[in-house]
């Protein structure tokens, strides 16, 4: 090989070189790209749908402990969110505010695809039920993740259209409050059955006093047993936490041990049939997603037979 082929292959080699390590620099400067250098606070400061929850992690005095290493999970209501919920920021104290806000904090990174129906647990110890349907995440059954996945240094923000507020009563207590399901009340009380639906984690579907009335317009309430009316009401009643969101269309077990409930779900309509009951109830939308200490509480239409 002469001088100069040996000049032109040492070029060409140089050139590869180079060509490789721009490559691999500019890969890189890429990765780095793609981790955010902001944490949840500085995300959400810079956004302007979050500044209301910006100003309550001020005066909540959390800007220290959500810029710290995390990582966390901060379901973020938008301004629209606090107006909807009427909850005024001034007006809540610095202690209320910490509470309600690390009730929307997770001490764990969770994407939206990592959040599968069932339980979280909070930065103070609370119980979050998340349900996943079509698509759309949900927490305790009616507040919705509209944004997700908005990354930050420390963990990442889902946006939600409402603020989480914890339920304060039991089923039983929420029924009590309600002069439209007194009937439903009664017959919890006659049953015994009262003290069990304060207490167990449940899904009650209630129909309502004018539902019993169409009910007993079919049969004598006077010749129902004391384990009748038992048995209809543990139809009603399922165990764990379901709320509109996390219905799914298929079978579910009911607290009357060998009668199972089968679900029927049509976009928003969500139906309930038994094996002795073709037509079934309905979920009433406008009374639907109680949140109890306990469980939910879905107002149906009429009465399971």
């Amino acid at each position: 090989m002469n001088m100069t082929s040996r000049m032109v292959q040492t070029l060409r080699l140089l050139t590869l070189s180079l060509l490789v390590g721009t490559f691999v620099v500019s890969c890189n400067k890429d990765d780095d790209n793609d981790t955010p250098s902001s944490d949840v606070v500085q995300v959400a400061t810079a956004d302007a749908e979050l500044s209301t929850f910006v100003k309550a992690v001020q005066k909540a005095e959390l800007t220290s402990t959500l810029n710290g290493a995390g990582p966390f999970t901060v379901f973020a209501p938008t301004n629209a969110a606090f107006t909807a919920s009427g909850i005024n920021v001034d007006s809540v104290s610095k202690d209320d505010l910490k509470e309600i806000l690390l009730t929307h904090v997770l001490n764990s990174k969770k994407l939206a695809a990592d959040l599968d129906s069932g339980t979280v647990s909070t930065a103070n110890n609370k119980t979050l039920a998340v349900s996943v349907s079509g698509g759309s995440v949900f927490i305790n059954g009616t507040v919705k993740v509209t944004t997700a996945d908005v990354q930050a240094s420390n963990g990442v923000i889902h946006k939600i259209d409402r603020v989480i507020t914890l339920p304060t009563k039991s089923i039983t207590a929420l029924l009590a409050a309600n002069t439209d399901y007194s009937t439903l009340t009664e017959l919890l009380d006659e049953t015994g059955l009262k003290d069990t639906l304060s207490t167990g984690t449940f899904t009650l579907l209630a129909p309502s006093n004018t539902a019993f009335e169409a009910y007993y317009a079919t049969i004598n309430p006077d010749t129902l047993t004391a384990a009748q009316k038992r048995s209809i009401l543990l139809q009603h009643t399922v165990p764990g936490v379901f709320y509109t969101s996390s219905f799914k269309a298929g079978s579910l077990n009911s607290a009357w041990s060998g009668h199972p409930l089968t679900v029927g779900v049509d976009g928003t309509n969500i139906s309930f049939k038994t094996a002795t009951d073709s037509t079934g109830a309905k979920i009433v939308s406008a009374s639907s997603n109680w949140a109890a200490t306990n469980g939910v509480v879905h107002g149906v239409d009429k009465v399971l037979k």
